[in-house]
């Protein structure tokens, strides 16, 4: 792929690829671009003094680990031993596109709240299709259309955060499950 416009002659394709690649700018044309931002503000003419580069590092070290911390929800730690529960949330996929992004949107901020607390693990959003194997191959069942693991303190509790989940109000199906640990 390249960048040279469509209605580019031969000749002039071959003058772009005859051009000397390594040349340096001539010296005039940095002394005019220093300037120019010079008379713009955007660089100075005097040295910054040392704890001005001190106090700007620390800043950015302070900004990037802010993010790091506000990007990701609290994640319980391994050795956590709550019980766990599944969230399932069955039925009521909307037809149209845009209203099942909206919901969807709004089970996730959900879920990050649960997480931020430090009770929600993990979950998705399940793909319509599916595969079944065993006896139970033919028929179907209402549809999963995703799934929260939960750290909780009980059933009770899970419970509890379940029934504020949004898929309700959608006219959705939700069952908790324990995980039993193996």
């Amino acid at each position: 792929m390249t960048n040279e416009p469509d209605d580019w002659g031969p000749g002039e394709r071959e003058a772009l690829r005859d051009l000397a690649r390594d040349e340096p700018p001539p010296p005039e044309a940095q002394d005019r671009t220093v300037t120019a931002l010079r008379r713009a503000g955007l660089i100075g003419g005097r040295r910054a003094k040392p704890w001005t580069w001190i106090a700007a590092a620390a800043a950015v070290a302070a900004a990037f680990a802010g993010g790091l911390l506000t990007g990701r929800p609290p994640v319980p730690a391994p050795s956590d031993a709550r019980p766990q529960f599944v969230v399932l949330l069955y039925g009521a996929a909307a037809a149209d596109a845009g209203e099942q992004a909206r919901q969807v949107g709004e089970i996730k901020a959900w879920a990050r709240g649960l997480a931020r607390a430090g009770h929600a693990l993990s979950g998705a959003k399940l793909a319509a299709s599916e595969y079944r194997l065993g006896d139970g191959d033919a028929g179907t069942t209402a549809e999963l259309g995703g799934y929260i693991v939960l750290a909780a303190a009980g059933p009770e509790d899970a419970l509890a955060m379940a029934r504020t989940c949004p898929h309700l109000r959608h006219g959705g199906r939700i069952v908790v499950r324990p995980v039993d640990p193996t």
